[in-house]
């Protein structure tokens, strides 16, 4: 698995599918690396960080503190 994108009507169902994938990942011995990941919560219209996400204890960063850069840039939500 190299990329992985979730998609969700709320942020309680992505903290379901965060667990189960955890739960899946410690039984292959994976790693997930949240610090190479981004999360993007959009609530009114908003992106909004106030819901944090975590995997393996430890806290997603959000596309709006920390923008995706990429060859040409800085890709800004």
């Amino acid at each position: 698995m190299d990329d992985l994108t979730i998609s969700t009507a709320n942020h309680n169902q992505v903290r379901w599918i965060l667990q189960s994938l955890e739960d899946t990942v410690y039984w292959a011995r994976i790693k997930f690396k949240p610090n190479k990941s981004r999360c993007l919560i959009i609530k009114k219209r908003q992106v909004t960080d106030k819901f944090p996400l975590r995997i393996q204890e430890e806290v997603i960063p959000s596309v709006k503190k920390h923008p995706i850069k990429y060859l040409g840039g800085l890709m800004l939500a």
